[in-house]
C-alpha cells in the first residue's frame, strides 16, 4: 500500500465530515494543495494504532484527531485517553 502524500487526514469520535467544506476553502486560500480524508466514524483509536490506516500511511501531510468531550461520557473520554496514551508510548518504544 503506498504512503499517501499532500493529505489531510481527519479522524474523530464523532461524525466530522461537516468541516470538510470549510477546511477545503481555508486550505485553497493557503495555498495548500491536499486531498481532505476521512476515517470512518469513531474510528480514532484504531487509526492510532494500525500499522495500515489512513494515519499511518499519512506521512507527507497532517492528521488530525478529534476528541468530543461532554458531561455526560467525560469520564470515559478521561479512561479512554490513559488507554491510548499508554498503548502509544509502549508503541513508540517496540520502533525505536
Amino acid at each position: 500500500m503506498p504512503l499517501d502524500d499532500r493529505v489531510i487526514a481527519i479522524s474523530a469520535t464523532f461524525t466530522a465530515e461537516a468541516i470538510q467544506p470549510g477546511l477545503a476553502f481555508w486550505a485553497g486560500e493557503l495555498g495548500l494543495e491536499c486531498e481532505i480524508r476521512f476515517a470512518g466514524y469513531n474510528q480514532l483509536f484504531q487509526q492510532l494504532l494500525d500499522a495500515g490506516e489512513l494515519f499511518a500511511r499519512n506521512r507527507g501531510g497532517f492528521n488530525v484527531a478529534l476528541v468530543r468531550f461532554d458531561e455526560e461520557n467525560r469520564a470515559h473520554v478521561v479512561r479512554q485517553t490513559r488507554r491510548w496514551t499508554n498503548l502509544l508510548v509502549a508503541r513508540g518504544k517496540r520502533r525505536r
